[in-house]
């Protein structure tokens, strides 16, 4: 297991706090867009899938088995626009594992404090796979294995103070 921290900078420098905490992203997880089949890691297949129409609250430890989430409704999109909805929202200190965000997506997953997402996989990235907010500048988002296809702009916005910090752990 390799761990690298990325170091936001101030406020005024959001704009380079979304580019790190993308590059750290793009690092930490996989990015099958484009990659041979030796580069890529093998694809989970999901146990199931589950359409979400409003927002799903994770607190705790939350263990999905690799089921797949699709957005329905008002999170039914995919596109681009900013401020859309997430399929999952995390609270501080939450936990999210074994899950395939599927398309739509939506804006996919939003951490509103320290979290960790472990073998998460985005099967069409909407706006954003991965938001991390919070009010705290100790935050920190840790990301182990998973993956993401068909990122159209970026996979991760940060909203947090800083200095937050973005741990990625390599399998």
């Amino acid at each position: 297991d390799q761990n690298m921290t990325v170091a936001t900078r101030p406020p005024a420098r959001r704009a380079a706090t979304g580019a790190l905490a993308a590059l750290g992203l793009s690092v930490g997880m996989l990015m099958t867009s484009g990659a041979s089949s030796a580069q890529a890691a093998t694809w989970p297949t999901p146990n199931g899938s589950e359409g979400v129409s409003s927002t799903i609250s994770v607190s705790g430890t939350k263990d999905y088995g690799m089921k797949r989430l699709y957005g329905t409704g008002d999170l039914g999109s995919d596109g681009q626009d900013e401020d859309q909805g997430p399929i999952l929202e995390l609270a501080p200190g939450a936990v999210l594992k074994n899950v395939i965000i599927g398309a739509p997506a939506a804006d996919g997953v939003h951490c509103k404090g320290s979290c960790t997402l472990q073998n998460v996989w985005w099967e069409d990235v909407g706006e954003d796979a991965a938001t991390f907010r919070g009010s705290s500048s100790s935050n920190v988002y840790t990301v182990s294995g998973g993956g993401a296809k068909e990122p159209a702009t970026r996979c991760s916005s940060s909203t947090a103070p800083a200095p937050e910090r973005l741990r990625l752990r390599r399998q």
